[in-house]
């Protein structure tokens, strides 16, 4: 599917919403806003799924978990615009 991702939620960071092993459809080249679940680059970490906490001024996209209790409630931080890769369209699985 062209301009279309799928990735699977690796950990428990987007729980009880995205259970660990959900399988999700991303639309690419879609501005995230505030709210969104979006598939994101993480220079360190690689891809994740996290949540839009805010976006900055200059383009840059505060990523946060939706969990909230223990490890894995750890939120990425900040990742440039051109790193989110696509918004979420809806759970596959």
């Amino acid at each position: 599917m062209i301009g279309y991702k799928i990735a699977k939620v690796r950990d428990k960071s987007m729980e009880p919403r995205l259970p660990k092993g959900s399988v999700v459809l991303f639309k690419s080249k879609i501005r995230p806003k505030r709210g969104d679940t979006v598939l994101a680059l993480h220079p360190e970490i690689g891809k994740v799924v996290q949540k839009v906490t805010a976006i900055g001024r200059k383009g840059g996209v505060h990523l946060s978990a939706e969990c909230k209790r223990g490890d894995e409630a750890q939120s990425v931080g900040r990742v440039p615009r051109e790193d989110v890769l696509g918004v979420m369209v809806r759970r596959l699985a």
